[in-house]
C-alpha cells in the first residue's frame, strides 16, 4: 500500500515538473514566434498580481474556479455601485486565471473601455479608462500573441470609442499630440511596478516617422509576393504606358480579361505594383496587395508616414482591423461574436472612416487658414471657402503645410479605401454582398477628386509660381470629374423611384443614370434637385442629399475661379441656411 501512495506521489510529482518543462519550451516557442517585448516591460514581478497564470493555477488548484466566480460577482458589484477602488486589481487577476478564454478577455476591454469610462466624470478621466482599457489588451497580446479577437477589439477600441464617439474630438486631438515627442509625463513604463498610465505612448521620432520597436517584425514579407491590379479594361492602355514608364514589363500571360464586367487584371510582383501605382493615380485602378503579417505592432502605417501632427485613432484602428483580416485569411483564424465578412470588410471601412475624418480637419484647418471659425454644421465648412477666388490671401499662412498634407493624405486614404473593397468583394465567399459597397466606392472616388483638386487649386493660388500652370489644369480636371461624380451619386442614391420614372430621360433608371453624358447630367441633376427641394415635406430626412448639393456647389463654384463655366449652376436649396 506504501509503495503505491509512493508511486503515486513520485508520478504526480513527475507530472507537474514535466508539465513545467513542456510550458516554458511552449513559451519560448511562442517568444520567439511573437513581437518583441517593450523595453520594461516585464512578465512577471515581485507580487503575487504579477505571477504568471501557470503558477497560478499551481498555487490554487481546484480553489481556481471558485475563486473567479468571487472576483467576477465582487467586480461587476463594484462596476453597479460605482466603487473602483480595487477594481483594476480584480479584473487583473481574473485575466490571470482566466488567460485561455478569449470571451473574458473581449468583455474586459469592452467593459472598461465603456462602462468604466463612462462612470467618469471629466474628459481626462475617461480618456484615461480607455487607454487602461487598452492596456488591458497589451498584457493579453504578450501571452496571445496573433489573436484576432483581441486584435479586433483593439480596433474597435480605436475606431469607434476614440475615434467615433460623442468624445471624438477631444479624443482625436489628446492621442495626436500625445504620440508625438514630448517630455513625458509619467517616469516609470508601462509594465513597471509603480506604473500609471497619464497619457498615450509616443509613437513617433522626430521626423515624426513610428518608432522602430512598433515597425520593426519577426516575420519579413518575402519578396516574391504577388499583387493584383483590377482596372476598366478601357485602361489597358494606361497601365502599360505607367509599367513602361517605370521599367516594368507586362507579358501577355500576366493580363487576363472579363468580357462580362469589362475589366482587366494584371498580376505583378508586389515591387512592380508599388512603383506602377506611384504614376497611375486613378481611383478606377485598384492595387490589391498579398497578405501577409510581418509581426510589427503597427506594420499597416508605414507607408503613410512621417505623421507630422501626430497619429489620429482612426489610423490605428485601420492597422489592428488589417492585422485581424490577414490573420483570418491567411492564418485561417475563426473570430467570435462577429462574422468573417465583418472581419475582412474591416479595414475598408476603417479607411474610409479615416480619410471622412482627414477631409473634415481639411475644411476645419482651410477655414482657419482664411481667417474663419469654424462651425459643427458640415455644410457651413464644406460652403465657407467656396467662393475664395485664387486672390483671395490667406489669414495664417502657417496653415498652409498642415492643410496641403491633410488634402494630401485624404486622396490617398480614399484610394486605398477603394482597393481594400475591391479586395473584400472580389473574394468568392463575400462576393455577393458586392453590391452593398458601390455606394461606398463611389463616394470614396468622389472625394479622392475633391480633396486633389482643393490641394491643387491651394498651390495654384498661394504655392511657387513655377508650378502654377499645371496645378491649375489638374485642378480644373479633378473638379470637372468630382463634379460628375457627385451629381450621379444624387441622381442614383437620393432620388426616390417616382421622381425618376417622372424625370429621367427614355431608357434610363436610377441603376444606369451615371452613363448619362456629363453635360446632360447635369442639367438632370439641377432639375431634379429643384423640383425634390419644392416638393420636400416636413418630416422627410434630405441631410446627407444636402451634403452632396454642397459638394457640387463648391466644385463648380471653384470651376469658375478657374475659368471654367459649368454646364449647370443653380445654387442648392440650403445654401443661404447653412451660412
Amino acid at each position: 500500500m506504501r509503495r503505491a501512495r509512493l508511486l503515486i506521489i513520485v508520478i504526480m510529482v513527475a507530472s507537474i515538473a514535466v508539465a513545467a518543462i513542456t510550458r516554458d519550451a511552449a513559451l519560448n516557442m511562442q517568444s520567439n514566434l511573437s513581437a518583441l517585448v517593450e523595453p520594461g516591460w516585464t512578465a512577471g514581478g515581485a507580487t503575487i498580481a504579477s505571477m504568471n497564470s501557470f503558477a497560478l493555477a499551481l498555487l490554487l488548484g481546484g480553489l481556481r474556479g471558485p475563486l473567479v466566480m468571487v472576483l467576477w460577482a465582487s467586480s461587476e458589484s463594484q462596476k453597479a455601485d460605482r466603487d473602483l477602488e480595487d477594481f483594476d486589481t480584480k479584473v487583473e487577476w481574473i485575466r490571470l486565471l482566466q488567460p485561455e478564454f478569449d470571451t473574458v478577455h473581449m468583455f474586459q476591454i469592452w467593459n472598461k473601455a465603456y462602462n468604466i469610462s463612462a462612470q467618469m466624470v471629466s474628459l481626462n478621466n475617461k480618456y484615461i479608462s480607455i487607454l487602461d482599457a487598452l492596456d488591458y489588451a497589451r498584457s493579453v497580446d504578450r501571452t496571445r500573441p496573433d489573436d484576432i479577437n483581441i486584435l479586433n477589439t483593439v480596433g474597435q477600441v480605436y475606431s469607434q470609442k476614440l475615434g467615433n464617439s460623442q468624445e471624438k474630438r477631444y479624443y482625436q486631438e489628446r492621442l495626436r499630440q500625445e504620440t508625438v515627442p514630448h517630455p513625458p509625463r509619467q517616469k516609470a513604463q508601462w509594465g513597471q511596478p509603480g506604473f500609471r498610465r497619464l497619457e498615450m505612448d509616443v509613437l513617433l521620432d522626430e521626423q515624426f516617422n513610428l518608432l522602430p520597436g512598433v515597425t520593426r517584425g519577426r516575420q519579413p514579407r518575402p519578396g516574391n509576393l504577388q499583387a493584383r491590379i483590377t482596372l476598366p479594361a478601357s485602361l489597358l492602355n494606361d497601365l502599360t504606358q505607367a509599367a513602361e514608364q517605370v521599367g516594368v514589363q507586362l507579358t501577355p500571360g500576366s493580363i487576363s480579361a472579363d468580357v462580362k464586367t469589362h475589366t482587366a487584371t494584371a498580376v505583378v510582383s508586389e515591387a512592380e505594383a508599388g512603383r506602377i501605382q506611384k504614376v497611375l493615380y486613378d481611383p478606377h485602378v485598384r492595387f490589391v496587395y498579398s497578405d501577409w503579417n510581418t509581426g510589427a505592432d503597427l506594420q499597416y502605417l508605414g507607408k503613410y508616414q512621417p505623421y507630422p501632427f501626430g497619429l489620429p485613432p482612426l489610423a490605428l484602428g485601420y492597422n489592428y482591423y488589417k492585422r485581424a483580416q490577414v490573420l483570418q485569411s491567411v492564418a485561417h483564424q475563426k473570430a467570435l461574436q462577429i462574422s468573417a465578412s465583418s472581419i475582412d470588410r474591416g479595414p475598408a471601412i476603417a479607411l474610409k472612416q479615416w480619410a471622412e475624418g482627414e477631409l473634415l480637419r481639411g475644411q476645419i484647418v482651410e477655414m482657419n487658414a482664411y481667417g474663419i471659425k469654424e462651425t459643427d454644421k458640415g455644410a457651413s465648412n464644406i460652403l465657407s471657402t467656396e467662393s475664395f477666388g485664387l486672390d483671395r490671401a490667406l489669414s495664417d499662412k502657417s496653415r498652409l503645410p498642415v492643410l496641403l498634407y491633410t488634402y494630401e493624405l485624404c486622396s490617398r486614404l480614399c484610394l486605398d479605401a477603394i482597393s481594400e473593397f475591391q479586395r473584400h468583394i472580389s473574394n468568392p465567399q463575400f462576393l455577393s454582398l458586392g453590391q452593398s459597397y458601390q455606394s461606398h466606392v463611389k463616394d470614396l472616388t468622389a472625394h479622392f477628386y475633391l480633396t486633389r483638386a482643393d490641394h491643387d487649386y491651394l498651390v495654384t493660388a498661394h504655392g511657387a509660381p513655377a508650378e502654377r500652370d499645371w496645378r491649375a489644369a489638374s485642378a480644373k480636371s479633378n473638379y470637372q470629374k468630382a463634379q460628375d461624380t457627385f451629381e450621379a451619386i444624387v441622381l442614383e442614391y437620393y432620388v426616390d423611384d417616382d421622381t425618376a420614372r417622372q424625370m429621367y430621360p427614355a431608357g434610363y433608371t436610377r441603376v444606369n443614370i451615371s452613363q448619362l453624358p456629363a453635360p446632360e447630367r447635369a442639367a438632370l441633376y439641377d432639375a431634379v434637385i429643384q423640383t425634390l427641394n419644392e416638393n420636400a415635406t416636413p418630416y422627410e430626412d434630405t441631410t446627407e442629399r444636402m451634403e452632396y448639393e454642397q459638394y457640387v456647389h463648391r466644385v463648380r463654384t471653384r470651376l469658375q475661379a478657374l475659368g471654367v463655366v459649368p454646364a449647370a449652376a443653380s445654387r442648392p436649396a440650403t445654401a443661404s441656411a447653412a451660412r
